[in-house]
């Protein structure tokens, strides 16, 4: 019976130490997982922040150039108006003298 015995104790400490290997393995695994995930989470944190960075100087290049663009219209503009002011003050002197000329033929 002792042999008995004796191969059930020795099972029961396999049994036991198996369990506690497979514990072990799943500790370990939990472990590495919420140590990549911790990384994961760093890593996205660091791209967000460049990232975020990158698209306001984006934008800020973009704001830069589109208000010198405004600029340059508006000169442009101005231009174009003091040209068609001077060319309507042009038009609206020589009309009333074209009228007569044309009213007296």
């Amino acid at each position: 019976m002792t042999v008995f015995s004796d191969a059930f104790v020795r099972l029961r400490q396999e049994l036991d130490q198996s369990h506690e290997s497979r514990r072990k393995l799943l500790e370990d695994i939990r472990h590495d997982v919420r140590e990549m995930a911790r990384q994961t989470t760093s890593r996205l944190t660091a791209e967000g922040s460049q990232r975020r960075t990158e698209f306001t100087a984006m934008i800020d290049d973009l704001r830069g150039k589109i208000n010198q663009q405004a600029e340059q219209t508006r000169g442009q503009l101005a231009g174009l108006a003091a040209d068609l002011h001077q060319g309507g003050a042009v038009f609206s002197r020589r009309q009333p003298l074209r009228s007569r000329n044309s009213r007296n033929r």
